[in-house]
């Protein structure tokens, strides 16, 4: 076996062990609350900033939903699940 093929094999292998460990959430967020503490471009703003900090995917599911409160948003997160819930941990400690 080349050096080239070892290599090759050894990044295949770490990229396998990347996906196993990561997870799917979902994460509904209040992006409009009746009382108007925040609004839906301090919630993306906010996503995205966290998302970097915690290297986790975010997508908008597009579902969104009024349970009295105002309207929330549905999004899936992949990451490590450490990182998904310090992200969900921070996410709701910056608006609240």
């Amino acid at each position: 076996m080349t050096k080239e093929n070892e290599c090759l094999i050894i990044k295949t292998e770490r990229k396998k062990e990347e996906r196993e460990m990561k997870v799917e959430k979902t994460f509904w967020v209040l992006e409009a609350p009746d009382s108007e503490l925040w609004n839906e471009q301090d919630t993306e703003e906010e996503i995205s900033r966290l998302s970097k900090v915690w290297e986790i995917e975010v997508i908008d599911t597009g579902e969104v939903c009024d349970w009295g409160f105002g309207q929330e948003r549905k999004y899936v997160l992949i990451g490590e699940e450490e990182n998904i819930e310090e992200f969900k941990f921070q996410f709701e400690e910056a608006l609240s």
